[in-house]
Formats: structure tokens, C-alpha cells, sequence
């Protein structure tokens, strides 16, 4: 097996991929069936949130960085933790900003503070593009830790969460959907490496961006309109 997937090369073994790969599958079926329950019992449509919930982050600038670190320097435990603890702080920062205006406006302001949150995650996806890793990645993880959550304040991610966040008013249920799932796309970028980083993201999320923002119109003008 170690041959077979060249473990020693990629600064790796058997017991971190295990780990790495269980991890993965338990966020990721938390975020695909347990989070969509929950989001649906506020309104939200099931399917709605299971779509944006899978891919709201692929192909994300945080992801493409940890992806393009862990092919550059191997994929070091030390970076995976701290993706997704970084994931996990910007979540939070989402969901108690969130929190803590949306109870306090009406409920046609509060809808649409969550179109704008929508609309500014479709405009993310569409004119902030992936910049190549340096050519000499710092061995920093404080540097990186920093450069990583900051890419993760204001990525698509978070501002769809602020949106759910503000719709359903629901915190704590969606905070904890979007933590995890912010985790599971760091995991993803760190096990995906180089493969990840040669896949066309950056067409899919131009593409996904543009339905978003159709769809933050949309409901801009149906509000406005029921007003």
C-alpha cells in the first residue's frame, strides 16, 4: 500500500491517511443529511440547502490554498488541523455576526440583508479568482493560519452562511452545519493536493456564482414586490 500510493513521498503514512479519510467521511455526512434535516424543519427547502451545502465550496480560495501548500510541502498533519480549526473560527464569526443583527430588523429587512449576503457570495464566486501559491510556500503555519482565515471571512461560504443564518435565525444549527462543512473542503483540498488544484474549479464556480446571483435578483424583486 505504501508503495502503491507512494505514502513516504508525500510525507505521509497509513495511520494519517486513515484518520484524515475517516474524518472526512463523518463531516461530510453530517453536513450532506443531518444539516439539511435540521435547516428544512425552519422553511428551507431540503433539497435547496443539500446542493448548496455540497457545493458552496469547491474550488474556494481557502480550499485551493491548502490544496496547493499540501502538494508543495507534503500533506503535513499540522496543516489539515489547522484548516479546520481556521474553517470552523470563520463560521462562527459568520453565524454571531448573523446573530446578532438578524433578530433585530423586520422581517422584510431581514430578508433582504439575506439577499445581499447571497448576492455577495455569488460575486465572490464570479470576480475573485484563485492566485497561484508562491513558488517557495512559507514553512510559517502561524503565516499561514493568517492568510488562511482571512481568505475565509470573506469567501463564498461564509457569506451564504450569514444568509441561512439571517433567513432562518436559526444559529446554532447552521453554525455548526457551516463549521463543519468549511471542514470538509479543507479536508478535501488537503487530500486532494496537485489533483485538485488540476480539476477546472474556477469555470464551475463562475458558473455556480452566476445561478446565485440570478437567484439573489430574483428574490431581491420578490420581496420588493410582496412589500
Amino acid at each position: 500500500m505504501e508503495n502503491f500510493f507512494k505514502l513516504r513521498e508525500n510525507n505521509t503514512d497509513v495511520k494519517t491517511e486513515l484518520f484524515a479519510g475517516l474524518t472526512t467521511f463523518l463531516t461530510m455526512a453530517y453536513i450532506m443529511f443531518v444539516n439539511p434535516a435540521i435547516l428544512e424543519s425552519t422553511g428551507m427547502d431540503r433539497n435547496a440547502v443539500f446542493i448548496a451545502t455540497i457545493l458552496a465550496g469547491l474550488g474556494a480560495r481557502d480550499q485551493m490554498l491548502v490544496a496547493a501548500i499540501a502538494a508543495r510541502l507534503g500533506q503535513r498533519f499540522s496543516l489539515l488541523l489547522i484548516g479546520m480549526a481556521s474553517a470552523a473560527l470563520a463560521a462562527a464569526g459568520a453565524v454571531w455576526l448573523a446573530g446578532s443583527f438578524a433578530p433585530l430588523l423586520p422581517p422584510t429587512a431581514r430578508q433582504m440583508l439575506a439577499v445581499l449576503a447571497l448576492g455577495l457570495a455569488a460575486l465572490e464566486m464570479l470576480l475573485w479568482r484563485v492566485k497561484a501559491a508562491p513558488a517557495e510556500p512559507t514553512q510559517s503555519l502561524g503565516a499561514f493560519s493568517v492568510v488562511l482565515f482571512g481568505l475565509q471571512l470573506t469567501d463564498a461560504a461564509r457569506f451564504l452562511l450569514f444568509a441561512i443564518v439571517v433567513a432562518s435565525l436559526v444559529p446554532g444549527a447552521a453554525g455548526l452545519g457551516g463549521a463543519l462543512g468549511g471542514m470538509v473542503v479543507v479536508a478535501i483540498g488537503w487530500a486532494g493536493g496537485q489533483a485538485l488544484l488540476d480539476l477546472p474549479l474556477a469555470r464551475w464556480r463562475r458558473w455556480l456564482g452566476g445561478a446565485l446571483l440570478v437567484l439573489a435578483i430574483g428574490l431581491g424583486l420578490a420581496i420588493r414586490m410582496g412589500a
